[in-house]
């Protein structure tokens, strides 16, 4: 092997061909071995030959309580998913390329014992899963599992998810072994692995291993977090993202209006399209107030403190009540999104072509949006946060309802007044 220095206790008569091909033997049945895990794990968490096994203890496990299911979810998340981020671990510092060169026999070996070992770990994590989680899934909009608790569809789901991300970001990380290994010149067969994860490892450091089995460990750890995030907190998460797009789509607003340099500073850094035609601009002066109370509304929601830690882990709520809350900010940012998209196309288009009925019926959407997360933020939320004043929430919901209703009424009275827009 080209500039290989092997142990002493590696150092024989035979000759240097025979020595190289030897080790050049014992790195491709490392490279097999990882292609096998790719292919046994890489993509779905329960393979054809494991069928059979999870089709015979799923029904009996099914309909045992709660409780069970709690242990082997506790296991799951507290020791097989720390030991597969360990083993992980371990595979990266034993794919260090100058230890390899220095002793390539005893390294080659250990990979062997780490492939073995993440096979046992990521085989257990889909059976587990297949006990916690039989298939098919419930539907996110199940009604009737609101004293689940950790249980939920909703919440199983989201493991499912997460679970399958891991999987996938795991096979990424053991192909960029496989493929350093290769880089290595370990290996009887070069191979180009275009059918494979390649796509993932071109034009990288040659370390690029350690980046890919860095962002397995971390979807690993987000994983693992699942097991102490509450619900009250991953809905906050998820009104925050959706906040982030009500934000980006309001710079875009402000800045397609241009007429001033802090408007010609915001078009320029968002790419926003200037809009000139006198309706369109008006149309977007009256979106602006509309996407501003949109983002004040889930602002107050996760300012509420539903990121206390004393807070339950679990409402209420089922998982078609978690879904509706949950994605309420993004459907809100999705609303806006296309708001906007009509008045860029309303800029370009010819006025015979557009019908401008699809404002005012977009803007309606969007305002049929806030009732239902309104009213389960009150009824299951706000009880559970001490020091809360439901009068004050009630009083401040309605002051934003009356604001928000007059901006909403400004926007389609205002688009109902013609039937095109004019050049």
């Amino acid at each position: 092997m080209s500039g290989s220095d092997p142990s002493p206790s590696s150092t024989t008569s035979e000759p240097a061909e025979d020595f190289e091909l030897r080790f050049r033997q014992q790195g491709q049945l490392v490279i097999d071995g990882f292609k096998s895990l790719m292919s046994k794990h890489g993509n779905d968490s329960v393979g054809p030959d494991q069928a059979c096994i999870f089709q015979e203890v799923t029904p009996a496990l099914s309909t045992e309580k709660v409780e069970s299911n709690e242990v082997l979810l506790n296991e799951l998340l507290s020791q097989l998913l720390p030991l597969l981020a360990g083993q992980l671990n371990t595979l990266s510092l034993s794919l260090n390329p100058e230890d390899i060169r220095r002793d390539p026999g005893s390294k080659l070996s250990r990979l062997l014992e780490l492939q073995l070992a993440i096979d046992n770990s990521m085989t257990r994590v889909a059976y587990y899963m297949a006990l916690i989680c039989p298939r098919p899934l419930h539907t996110l909009d199940r009604v009737d599992d609101n004293k689940l608790e950790r249980f939920k569809s909703h919440w199983l789901n989201k493991l499912v998810e997460s679970i399958e991300h891991m999987q996938f970001q795991v096979a990424v990380a053991l192909n960029a072994a496989c493929e350093h290994i290769e880089a290595l010149n370990l290996c009887i067969v070069h191979e180009s692995m275009e059918d494979t994860a390649s796509d993932f490892t071109d034009s990288l450091a040659p370390s690029f291993y350690e980046d890919l089995i860095h962002k397995a460990l971390i979807v690993i750890n987000s994983t693992i977090k699942l097991r102490s995030e509450s619900e009250l907190i991953f809905a906050s998460r998820s009104w925050e993202q959706g906040v982030h797009g009500m934000t980006q789509k309001l710079r875009e607003a402000i800045g397609s209006l241009g007429g001033s340099l802090d408007h010609l500073k915001i078009q320029i850094l968002h790419s926003s399209t200037r809009v000139v035609r006198e309706p369109v601009i008006r149309l977007t002066e009256l979106l602006i107030p509309i996407i501003k109370l949109s983002r004040l509304f889930f602002n107050k929601l996760s300012g509420s403190g539903v990121h206390k830690k004393q807070l339950p882990a679990h409402t209420e709520m089922n998982s078609k009540q978690m879904k509706c809350l949950y994605g309420s900010a993004q459907d809100v940012a999705r609303d806006v999104s296309k708001l906007l998209n009509l008045l860029y196309a309303a800029e370009v288009t010819r006025w015979n072509t557009l019908d401008t009925r699809m404002f005012s019926e977009a803007a309606g959407t969007l305002a049929s949006r806030f009732e239902a997360p309104k009213l389960l933020f009150l009824v299951h939320v706000i009880p559970l946060i001490q020091e809360i004043d439901l009068d004050y929430y009630e009083n401040w919901f309605a002051t934003w309802n009356t604001q928000f209703g007059l901006a909403i009424n400004n926007f389609q009275y205002y688009a109902r007044s013609f039937d095109h827009i004019p050049g």
